[in-house]
């Protein structure tokens, strides 16, 4: 057990070593995830091609999804300007609360997916599903490239909320609320491939 000697800046190492727990908690529901699909599948044989994604937990998750874009759509014409977003405590972390969830759903369905399709341990993270997810034939890449950011803004949101970036947020809520309808479009299609193929 080692005794912290020094430290450059000080509290750098609790913020550290709290921003690596968070990840850890993030990177163990996933992992939990991961080995229940992989029990499966090797209980049920090696092939990936039958394989099919819960499509009543991807509906769930998309109609949870679809409910907070129209929240924040709705909140965000209350706000006309960045000043008034930050003037407005209790309106603008209501819809942080809604961003928030809206970017779980995401993340839920891209950690699904994934799981289902199959990818190692060692080849994903919560920062790389999205785009993990685009890879293996959910949405296109370059899609997935341009929403990944999606996981740090989440992880932001829930480990950080101290501290948050409220000019990004206030970007999403008012320039990328599409990204979130694309992404359920390109899922919804994916379901419907996969309900054509079965």
């Amino acid at each position: 057990q080692g005794i912290l000697l020094y430290e450059r800046i000080p509290g750098i190492t609790t913020r550290l070593l709290e921003a690596l727990l968070a990840d850890w908690e993030d990177y163990l529901h996933l992992t939990a995830v991961l080995r229940t699909f992989l029990r499966a599948r090797i209980q049920g044989g090696y092939p990936m091609s039958g394989r099919r994604v819960d499509r009543e937990r991807v509906e769930l998750s998309l109609s949870k999804l679809d409910e907070m874009v129209a929240e924040l759509a709705q909140r965000r014409e209350a706000f006309p300007s960045f000043d008034e977003f930050m003037a407005e405590r209790d309106r603008r972390e209501l819809s942080v609360h809604y961003l928030r969830i809206a970017l779980e759903c995401v993340l839920d369905i891209c950690r699904h997916f994934v799981a289902v399709k199959g990818a190692s341990l060692a080849e994903i993270d919560t920062t790389n599903l999205i785009e993990l997810a685009g890879e293996k034939g959910l949405m296109p890449p370059l899609f997935a490239r341009r929403i990944r950011g999606m996981a740090g803004m989440r992880n932001a949101i829930v480990h950080i909320y101290w501290k948050l970036d409220y000019a990004a947020i206030y970007q999403m809520l008012t320039e990328r609320l599409e990204d979130f309808q694309e992404f359920s479009r390109y899922v919804w299609a994916f379901l419907e491939g996969e309900s054509a193929t079965s």
